[in-house]
């Protein structure tokens, strides 16, 4: 999911001080949907 939007999360050295609310804002992606996606993906619709 963060590679189709080509996010260097994966592998990056400050992922592990950012939510996904920063990193989503870092690369100008509406939070809403993004979340929406990675729940998707996840298989899950808890809020």
């Amino acid at each position: 999911m963060f590679r189709a939007h080509r996010m260097a999360c994966v592998g990056c050295s400050l992922s592990r001080f950012q939510r996904i609310r920063d990193a989503a804002g870092t690369y100008g992606l509406d939070l809403a949907a993004f979340l929406e996606e990675l729940r998707a993906a996840a298989g899950t619709g808890v809020d």
